[in-house]
């Protein structure tokens, strides 16, 4: 069986924080579903990480996270994989770097 690659649902993936972790999880393999208030923001994010990235419109102020939004997160919370610790392993192991680089 092939390797699945793991999958992250980010919020707030277009700027900071966000934006850097969407951009070192899609180049270590991750699936990223990124979302963002700003359509266009989305839409850049997801053409510049390629592969099998997509991006999730919501703004919460405006529509109490519905629709899209939703989707993304009941699409990551139904694969078994999420719930993996070694991915999750994999997850604090990146942000460990981030931190330690910050610093």
């Amino acid at each position: 069986m092939a390797d699945v690659a793991p999958v992250v649902l980010i919020t707030g993936a277009t700027s900071g924080l966000g934006r850097y972790l969407a951009g070192e999880l899609a180049g270590s393999g991750w699936q990223v579903l990124a979302h963002g208030r700003d359509p266009g923001r989305v839409a850049d994010l997801t053409a510049e990480l390629g592969g099998s990235a997509r991006g999730y419109v919501a703004d919460p102020a405006l529509d109490g996270v519905t629709g899209q939004f939703f989707d993304g997160l009941r699409t990551a919370r139904a694969l078994p994989r999420a719930y993996d610790e070694r991915f999750r392993a994999q997850l604090r192991e990146v942000t460990d770097q981030m931190l330690g680089e910050a610093a």
